[in-house]
């Protein structure tokens, strides 16, 4: 076990015990990937013990969870992480965008709200952002100087999303977007000017 890279653990219950069981991850030193899943419709328990995983650098949520942990109890090191189907009544921002080592990013079911704030200076180092299936989303706000090294955004399946936050695309090459028919009209409309100077644009109906 001690050469094991990745890991995929399911049927994660809420009264699962992870303090213990990250202890014992930690033991595994060459785990690089680690995928966690619950059971469907049952949310999975609190993940405040799992930092101690040092040399972690992709995680996959995959259930129902009440809250993020804070930033500071994520594995330090996480350079990929993929939220799915954790239907977050949070916006998980204020904790994502304090992940200094955060380079790709996929939202895939997994937020709730209307709306979703990243920070000024947030998300320093991220180069591809993926957002799927946020069915009520109608708003994404970018602060002054985040996501600076941001290159790819991929936007799919987010029915009220109408506009594209402007402040992204200074250093965006590539933008792709699955969406319904009236709203890619209205961003290619609205947004011709600014999406006419990146390097690849998809957009689909």
């Amino acid at each position: 076990m001690t050469r094991v890279r990745k890991l995929d653990i399911e049927h994660m219950e809420k009264n699962s015990d992870v303090k213990k069981m990250m202890a014992t991850l930690s033991d595994l030193e060459n785990l690089d990937f680690l995928i966690l899943r619950g059971f469907r419709f049952r949310s999975m328990p609190s993940l405040d013990g799992f930092g101690i995983l040092h040399n972690l650098t992709r995680l996959k949520l995959e259930g129902l969870l009440t809250r993020l942990p804070d930033a500071n109890s994520f594995p330090p090191n996480i350079s990929n992480l993929t939220l799915f189907n954790t239907c977050l009544d949070e916006d998980p921002m204020p904790v994502l965008e304090k992940l200094p080592n955060l380079v790709h990013l996929k939202l895939r079911n997994a937020y709730t709200g209307l709306e979703m704030v990243i920070s000024p200076e947030g998300l320093q180092v991220l180069k591809f952002f993926y957002i799927g299936e946020l069915w009520h989303l109608r708003d994404i706000k970018v602060g002054e100087g985040a996501m600076p090294m941001l290159k790819v955004l991929e936007i799919s399946h987010c029915p009220y999303l109408e506009k594209l936050p402007k402040e992204v695309f200074t250093k965006l090459s590539e933008l792709r977007m699955l969406t319904s028919k009236s709203i890619a009209t209205k961003v290619h409309r609205d947004e011709k000017v600014t999406i006419s100077k990146l390097r690849h644009v998809d957009i689909k109906p």
